[in-house]
């Protein structure tokens, strides 16, 4: 097993997708080595749907939401929510921890 393999942080976060389909659940994940990545709610196959190297990133928390927080990078941003303000911390925590 790769050392960047070691899960920091895991769980279902909602990601914004489009207007037709709005909020959708996602299985994320943070490792070890820096990579956050999510796969489809029911993706036993686990293939990676997308990922951003967090210190290729901006974290931003909504003052308006206590849920949402959004990962904006120079090509992308991937809009989410969490289930409780307690989960968006738990994440959060984790990324900035491991940003530096």
């Amino acid at each position: 097993m790769d050392p960047g393999d070691d899960v920091l942080a895991s769980g279902e976060l909602l990601k914004w997708t489009n207007y037709l389909h709005g909020w959708q659940v996602r299985n994320f994940k943070l490792t070890a080595d820096g990579i956050i990545s999510y796969t489809l709610l029911n993706d036993t196959t686990e293939s990676s749907r997308g990922s951003v190297k967090i210190d290729k990133m901006i974290l931003q928390l909504h003052t308006h939401s206590e849920v949402r927080f959004d990962i904006v990078t120079p090509g992308i941003t991937w809009y989410l929510r969490s289930h409780s303000p307690f989960d968006r911390n738990t994440w959060t925590r984790a990324i900035e921890k491991k940003k530096v």
